[in-house]
């Protein structure tokens, strides 16, 4: 019985031991409660934030100083001109009595030194070159055209200048005689023909010829005109003509002494 008793108290002991390790070390284990936010006269929640610490205030750094940028340039009042309005030509100077009678005197002063170039020339060719040219015109256009110009250069220089009545008749004639340097030169001609019956229609024609002359010979250059037009004829009729032109230029070379 003394043993049944001992084991019973024994037991009693152990468990009361254990109940007061349980019942310490709960408040421990327990969570614990958060407190409840009070509720300001308003009815809503104030929430206390924990104190922040002051930053430490470091220098500033200085702003960079503001650039000022220009002004608009300000709109000029002032009228530009147009792009497409064309420029105003200059006033072109008035050319007094004076400056044409200076004028005349220079052109007189080249005609002069020209003729006398040629003339050396000429008498150049005769002496070393003996190299004669001699320039023929014939004159076949017809009666219902009149002749208003015809005009001769050689190489350039004018050897003969007439009209319709210099050129009179369809009779060939001696327009132009002199030496030049054997070789190759050019015959320029140029024609200018009016209608006798209305002068609304005409032509002007101009031809070079390229020929060679010959050392010690003479040279003969027949230059023959031929018109067989109806424009002004028949065009006013039917509105159907034509111009029909053709100018012939035949070379020739004789001895000097042949005739």
């Amino acid at each position: 019985m003394t043993r049944v008793m001992q084991r019973v108290e024994r037991r009693v002991w152990a468990g009361l031991c254990a109940l007061c390790l349980v019942v310490l070390a709960a408040p421990a284990l327990a969570k614990p409660k958060q407190k409840k936010p009070e509720a300001s006269a308003s009815g809503s929640a104030t929430l206390r934030a924990p104190p922040v610490e002051p930053a430490k205030s470091e220098p500033a750094e200085p702003a960079p100083a503001a650039v000022e940028e220009p002004p608009p340039p300000a709109a000029s009042t002032t009228p530009q001109p147009s792009a497409a309005a064309p420029a105003a030509a200059p006033a072109e100077p008035a050319v007094d009595a004076e400056q044409l009678a200076s004028l005349q005197v220079e052109l007189n002063t080249l005609m002069d030194d020209l003729v006398q170039a040629r003339t050396r020339a000429a008498l150049i060719g005769k002496t070393l070159f003996k190299t004669l040219i001699r320039v023929h015109v014939q004159n076949l256009v017809g009666d219902d055209t009149a002749l208003a110009k015809i005009v001769l250069k050689l190489d350039g220089a004018p050897i003969f200048r007439g009209d319709g009545a210099s050129m009179r008749g369809d009779e060939e004639r001696q327009v132009f005689e002199g030496f030049v340097a054997p070789g190759p030169h050019v015959l320029s001609a140029e024609l200018e023909q009016n209608s006798r019956n209305d002068q609304a229609y005409g032509y002007t024609l101009r031809e070079s010829y390229k020929f060679q002359a010959l050392r010690d010979k003479r040279n003969e250059l027949s230059l023959t005109l031929r018109d067989s037009s109806d424009m002004a004829s028949e065009f006013p009729d039917d509105q159907d003509g034509e111009y029909d032109i053709r100018m012939r230029l035949r070379a020739r070379t004789r001895e000097l002494n042949e005739e």
